[in-house]
């Protein structure tokens, strides 16, 4: 036995010794780890705990310094990092979320954003004043008349409902409170006046200019295209992609090529390149420049400029940085003479965007952006073995491959955030990818260029035809239902084992990183065993699971196709959510006007709509709902949902043991 675990050992420390090189590229992971540590809490850290880690900070530091099991405190300053720099940007620079439902008469802001949906316009407007709330900025829909004059950085005159941004409604779904408190939105709500402008402004922000750039892009997108057409353009260029009606979005979904409309690689590598190569050739036309300076050089820093101008008009996005930084590096490796190390570059865009933003780690554009673009860089090798041919063959057997990899990278994300997975990926991007980069874009550009001067109507049949080839393949595509398969929720936990697999094996180097496979495989085995709630709860609807494992609405006038009832469907692997048919030998029976009981492995759960029926079920239930308003029976001592408790979410499990029964809610600063 001893001579196994010797041999365990050395095989450990060799497989350390060949990885010591190359650990620094681990380091965002460390951040990563104190990152999940903070949101993972149910009580917001107190300040007493910040001026601690900060301490210990500087204690790893110290160590560090003196060399003293420098490893070690490498991994703990890391760690400790991550944590304290999303407490401080916590604390520090967000404004408060509000704290309930308020009106707000006559109220005064300025405009940061205007975003044109199918049937409203929706505005992010900040610095409100007239009010006697501290209110940062406010995230409004307008139905009513928006000022035709108004642009962004003007002032707007309005009156409003505004409330605080909604939580989560299950345990796997879109926070919506803290998404909105890391971008400073401290209110969501709707117009109920016209939205008059108050005062023009001659000069802007820095932040108002470039959103006004992008909006008067998207106007001229609108001069000479149809709208469906202009608002694709819009998405593939310039990242606004409000305006996409959802039957569109959601076939570009299911179709498998919604990357396509996220600002990454493909976007920024096309303008740096394409203006690499076009100042390079444009300077080495001037033969006294080209003898004094090293035009390459120069040509790299001008990419480089454009590359940064393009990520501010595209509107900043995650995937946008991470791609920002990573065509930066390469061409900060010309300017040093120094050759292009893809696995450096990745961690330094990961270190810089957490660092910065470490919310951004939760958010599904920073999963899937890195996951797929650490898978290709770790493949590399496999390109480099099956395409061999310099053909176009090559182009497309690429296509095939990158998607291939890129799509079984991104495949637990997507289907732990949106609960399914497209198979006809593989092939529309092999159509979809060509027609973008060789037509969409280039036109779009030349487009924007001669929109400028007002000639776009030159080139907007182009335009409109190439979108519509895109717009083809997407639909014909999205009409394959059954490539589309569904995935119950995976938890979170199962997420966090695949993801470390991952980046096993592709990080580590030798034959153990193939361990990651088996890590890999235990996620997937724990995300696909996890059993979903019998039971949601919340003040607008109750949904029961019931003998075919799906979930039906216990009222039967629900408005079925409302958020919360389609996020609850797709977590349970439903495409819709479905009303109970009250009929026999189901786990559920109910009683008009009087409420139900659900029974499932001996234990009962009632759901009652008035006292009396609470009184006369009270004995041998497991647990009570209070499904409509009314004083509660003290008499019944049960454990039991008051109805002003289903404001917040609830999901209970219904097991052969025990009724378990979670609130969906939280303590933390950006939940009201």
């Amino acid at each position: 036995m001893s001579i196994i675990i010797n041999k365990i050992t050395s095989l450990l420390y060799k497989s350390f010794n060949d990885n010591k090189n190359v650990l620094i590229i681990w380091i965002p992971v460390l951040q990563g780890i104190g990152i999940i540590f903070y949101f993972s809490l149910d009580n917001e850290p107190q300040g007493g705990v910040l001026i601690c880690i900060v301490v210990l900070l500087f204690v790893s530091l110290i160590f560090i310094c003196l060399k003293r099991c420098s490893f070690l405190f490498l991994s703990i300053f890391f760690i400790l990092l991550g944590f304290v720099s999303v407490q401080i940007k916590a604390h520090y620079f967000v404004s408060v979320p509000l704290q309930y439902q308020v009106y707000l008469k006559d109220v005064v802001a300025t405009i940061k954003e205007i975003n044109a949906k199918q049937s409203y316009r929706r505005l992010i407007v900040c610095d409100v004043k007239n009010s006697k709330y501290n209110i940062k900025c406010i995230r409004l829909i307008v139905r009513t008349k928006l000022d035709s004059n108004v642009t962004i950085g003007d002032s707007v005159k309005f009156s409003a409902v505004v409330y605080p941004p909604s939580m989560a409604v299950s345990q796997f779904s879109y926070d919506f409170s803290l998404v909105s408190y890391f971008k400073n939105v401290s209110a969501v709500g709707f117009a109920v006046s016209d939205v008059s402008l108050f005062e023009k402004k001659n000069s802007r922000k820095i932040t108002e200019y470039i959103e006004f750039v992008r909006f008067n892009i998207y106007k001229i997108f609108l001069r000479n295209l149809t709208e469906d057409s202009a608002n694709i353009l819009s998405a593939l260029l310039i990242g606004k992609k409000e305006g996409i009606s959802n039957d569109i979005m959601e076939a570009i979904r299911n179709t498998g090529i919604a990357h396509l409309f996220a600002i990454s690689g493909l976007h920024l590598s096309f303008i740096a390149g394409l203006f690499f190569v076009l100042s390079r050739n444009l300077l080495v036309l001037c033969e006294r420049l080209a003898e004094s300076c090293n035009i390459k050089k120069i040509s790299a820093i001008i990419a480089i400029v454009i590359s940064l101008i393009y990520l501010l008009i595209a509107g900043v996005p995650v995937s946008a940085q991470r791609a920002f930084i990573m065509v930066s590096c390469i061409f900060v490796g010309v300017l040093i003479d120094r050759s292009h190390d893809s696995f450096c570059s990745i961690a330094i865009a990961s270190f810089i965007i957490l660092l910065f933003s470490p919310e951004s780690l939760l958010s599904p554009s920073f999963q899937m952006s890195f996951a797929a673009v650490l898978a290709l860089i770790a493949s590399r090798n496999i390109f480099f073995r099956l395409v061999v041919i310099n053909n176009i063959l090559q182009y497309f057997l690429s296509i095939i491959l990158s998607s291939l990899i890129a799509g079984l990278a991104t495949l637990p994300y997507v289907i732990y955030h949106f609960n399914y997975f497209s198979i006809a990926g593989v092939f529309a991007n092999l159509l979809a990818i060509p027609v973008t980069t060789f037509l969409i874009m280039p036109l779009g550009l030349l487009y924007i260029i001669l929109g400028v001067v007002n000639l776009e109507y030159c080139v907007s049949w182009m335009v409109e035809s190439a979108v519509g080839l895109l717009m083809y393949i997407v639909q014909y595509i999205s009409g394959m239902k059954k490539l589309v398969l569904l995935f119950h929720a995976f938890s979170s936990i199962s997420i966090l084992i695949v993801t470390f697999g991952f980046l096993f094996l592709c990080l580590w180097k030798g034959n153990l990183r193939f361990c990651g496979l088996m890590l890999i495989a235990c996620g997937f085995f724990i995300g696909l065993n996890y059993v979903t709630p019998d039971i949601m709860i919340n003040q607008h609807n109750i949904v029961v699971k019931e003998l075919d494992g799906k979930l039906y609405a216990t009222n039967q006038k629900a408005h079925l196709t409302n958020f919360i009832n389609l996020t609850w469907a797709k977590q349970n692997g439903q495409n819709e959510m479905l009303r109970h048919p009250l009929r026999d030998n189901q786990y559920l029976s109910c009683k008009k006007d009087e409420g139900c009981i659900y029974s499932k492995f001996g234990k009962k759960i009632l759901i009652a709509y008035n006292a009396n029926y609470i009184l006369h079920n009270c004995i041998g239930v497991d647990l009570i709902i209070q499904g409509k308003k009314f004083v509660y029976p003290n008499e019944c001592m049960i454990q039991h949902i008051n109805y002003n408790d289903i404001r917040r979410s609830y999901v209970v499990w219904v097991t052969k043991d025990n009724v378990k029964v979670n609130e969906i809610s939280g303590n933390r600063i950006w939940h009201v």
